[in-house]
């Protein structure tokens, strides 16, 4: 029997505060990434999250900042929610920090970017308020680090705030759920989708998002994605969002 194709090969889409993945996709190495992810497949999908048994089913959300790995190729519609944003806040707060099975009525692979994200969080999204806001003092400097991850420092956010440096960054962290510096790597990489999405090389890509050099992007994303960027790129292409 043949030997399925796990090399990622798919379309690509960028939205305000998602990511879509529509495609092959294989296994990853074990990674955490700063965004609800919503999977749906036609075939069983196996996630490891931890030593125990592993979660495989056809649709599945994991949570922010939650380590996990997949282990199984096949083909899916895959969604990454900033976990900052609206909708990335009601899924942390209906996950309560686990991953979970999901129902999708169909495999959505086709028609607006946009679109197909609606009916991806459809299946698990309420629109309803429950998710805790952040306080007005860390949405502001989130607010800041989305426009220039590089803007100020914990010592100038905690005098912005006016809380001490350490109380600021147990604050931080305990409302956007990673520390600052964390949390500004995620919004780089962010950034420097964008930019690959706006036609950039990953050399030209990585200054423009505030990495050192593109070795340093390359390191950032297999930590937060599990593959390499240039295995995700090499048979991926990026779709303007319609």
């Amino acid at each position: 029997m043949a030997e399925r194709d796990d090399r990622w090969r798919g379309v690509i889409s960028v939205g305000p505060w998602w990511l879509l993945y529509i495609g092959v996709f294989g296994p990853t190495g074990r990674h955490a990434h700063h965004a609800a992810q919503v999977i749906a497949s036609d075939d069983d999908v196996r996630v490891r999250f931890d030593e125990e048994r592993p979660l495989e089913c056809r649709a599945l959300v994991i949570p922010p900042d939650h380590p996990h790995a997949i282990e199984t190729a096949g083909r899916a519609t895959m969604v990454f929610v900033d976990a900052e944003s609206a909708a990335g806040r009601r899924l942390a707060s209906r996950c309560a920090g686990a991953p979970a099975q999901i129902e999708v009525a169909s495999t959505p692979d086709g028609g607006r970017a946009s679109d197909v994200v609606e009916s991806m969080l459809r299946a698990v999204d309420d629109p309803a308020p429950g998710a805790v806001p952040l306080s007005p003092a860390i949405a502001a400097v989130v607010a800041q680090l989305a426009d220039d991850p590089a803007a100020g420092t914990a010592i100038e956010f905690a005098a912005q705030a006016q809380l001490s440096p350490g109380r600021f960054s147990h604050r931080f962290a305990r409302e956007v759920g990673i520390p600052l510096r964390s949390y500004r790597r995620w919004v780089r990489v962010l950034l420097a989708f964008e930019a690959l999405n706006a036609g950039a090389s990953l050399t030209e890509a990585a200054p423009r998002a505030g990495f050192s050099d593109s070795a340093h992007l390359c390191r950032t994303f297999r930590d937060s994605f599990g593959i390499a960027p240039t295995d995700l790129l090499a048979g991926s292409r990026f779709e303007p969002l319609a």
